[in-house]
């Protein structure tokens, strides 16, 4: 997640950082001189990135026809009848 600090510059940071960051962290930041000027509107965005993001082996479609047999024998041994049959009460949600 982008950040702009108060100075105009922006950090590049977590949501969980986001979540716990404190004033004094802020100032900090700044003190420090940290992050960069953004002139970009499309910075840090996928229009940016030229790699492509890395295959999963749930796309059975990159695999090759033995290793989804092997992929779908694997799933067909799942045991549906270890699977519970009671109800859940959705109610107190």
């Amino acid at each position: 997640m982008l950040y702009q600090l108060p100075n105009g510059k922006v950090v590049n940071i977590s949501v969980e950082d986001y979540l716990s960051l404190t004033d004094e962290d802020i100032q900090t930041l700044i003190a420090l001189n940290y992050g960069e000027y953004v002139t970009s509107y499309w910075h840090n965005s996928c229009i940016d990135v030229t790699e492509r993001p890395d295959k999963t082996i749930h796309d059975t479609s990159l695999l090759s026809l033995e290793q989804q047999e092997e992929y779908l024998d694997d799933i067909s041994k799942i045991d549906i009848n270890s699977i519970p049959d009671e109800e859940i009460d959705f109610t107190d949600f």
